[in-house]
This record gives C-alpha cells, structure tokens and sequence, in this order.
C-alpha cells in the first residue's frame, strides 16, 4: 500500500484513478486544485471516506500532525490518545509539552500565535 503523508492544505497528486473516483473522492470532502493539478486535505474532509475510497487502489492518506506548543511532529498512531481522538485536528498536544504545569496557558498562547498569524 502506497501510503501519502500530508500536512492539512499541503498539495499532493494522486495517480489517475478515472472520473467515478474522482467524483466520489470529490464528495468524501477532498478538495482539488484545478490550476495545480493537485488534491489537498482541509477540515471538512471525511479522510476516512476518503482512505475507504482509496484503499480499492491501495493508496492511503495520513495526515501529519505537530505539536501546537512546540511544533514537534507527532504520530497520530503512536498516541495514547488515538482511540478517543476525533483525528481531524490538524494540532494536538504531544505528551512533553502536556506534562508541564504550565501546559493550559502555553496551549492558550500557542492559539493566540496561530490566530494571530492568520490575519
């Protein structure tokens, strides 16, 4: 299984797959970039709909996630977490940056930073 790792709204390309797959990725939520070429996962898309779809062509998408506090790359698979996480966050928390007392308010700073940067 060929196994696509992105980043959420990171472009990637896909092998052609013909025009019923493309319709059905299109309304599991998986967004295309006609200019590019390119497919992208942002926060509406069912990515288990989208794997589903996928896995007839032996192709499986992850999305990456990082760290909000520290950006630390995290594995989703690895998570003590993973079975009561909704997976479509594209940041969590990693279990360092949680351990620390002051956990609630570098959280809190973090999203100000993000939320700050999209204006």
């Amino acid at each position: 299984m060929k196994v696509i790792r992105v980043d959420l709204n990171q472009r990637f390309k896909l092998p052609f797959m013909g025009k019923d797959v493309f319709v059905s990725l299109m309304q599991a939520g998986l967004k295309y970039d006609r200019k590019s070429g390119e497919f992208y996962v942002d926060t509406t898309t069912d990515l288990d709909m989208v794997n589903a779809i996928l896995s007839f062509r032996k192709v499986m998408i992850i999305l990456t996630k990082k760290c909000t506090i520290c950006g630390k790359a995290l594995d989703c698979e690895k998570c003590e977490q993973f079975y009561f996480c909704d997976k479509k966050q594209s940041y969590c928390i990693c279990k360092n940056c949680l351990s620390m007392d002051n956990a609630f308010l570098r959280y809190v700073e973090a999203q100000k930073r993000l939320l700050a940067s999209l204006k």
